[in-house]
């Protein structure tokens, strides 16, 4: 399955510190279940600039057929309103793209 990698920092710092860690988490994760990560977003700063890349660009490419499965490491990561996030899972289904979350054990 192509895979669309969505990691998200709230902060410059944050991604310096963690990026490198949450990736190989990331990708083991990919491998585990078969994916093959095609398009990775890696964003960091304000919630305008991460809920444009969630709506456009994740949506551009499911149009396109060119992803077949979202990989987060939470399903929060897709935004914090929950009418709007519902929303985006049901245009993902009719593309049959699907969301796959990341459980780490705490």
């Amino acid at each position: 399955m192509k895979a669309l990698v969505y990691i998200i920092f709230s902060s410059s710092d944050e991604m310096r510190e963690k990026l490198e860690n949450h990736r190989n988490k990331v990708f083991a994760y990919c491998e585990k279940k078969n994916y093959i990560p095609l398009v990775v977003f890696e964003v960091t700063g304000p919630k305008y600039i991460q809920e444009e890349i969630r709506k456009t660009k994740i949506l551009q490419l499911a149009k396109r057929r060119m992803i077949d499965v979202v990989v987060l490491s939470d399903l929060t990561l897709l935004g914090r309103d929950i009418s709007e996030d519902n929303r985006l899972i049901e245009i993902l289904k009719r593309y049959s793209v699907k969301i796959d979350c990341i459980h780490e054990k705490a």
